[in-house]
């Protein structure tokens, strides 16, 4: 019986773990976008442009590391 509380208690954490990289992928891909659309919109120069292409790259970086780490929780559980 314990054995088997044990693996739920696993699963249940790993769903957690799950979520909320699965969270955190969603918002740095949507911070990507508004970085990727405001470097699009704005009219400062191509300093602000360079800036802001980075910043998308480096949220687009992010999102794909924490979706790699909320595949790597389900499987490892």
């Amino acid at each position: 019986m314990a054995e088997d509380e044990q693996k739920l208690l696993e699963m249940d954490t790993a769903t957690q773990i799950a979520l909320a990289l699965g969270a955190t992928t969603l918002g740095s891909w949507i911070l990507a976008g508004v970085a990727a659309v405001y470097g699009a919109s704005i009219r400062m120069g191509v300093n602000a442009e360079w800036v802001a292409a980075r910043v998308s790259v480096g949220f687009e970086v992010l999102g794909l590391l924490s979706a790699l780490g909320m595949a790597t929780a389900l499987a490892a559980f």
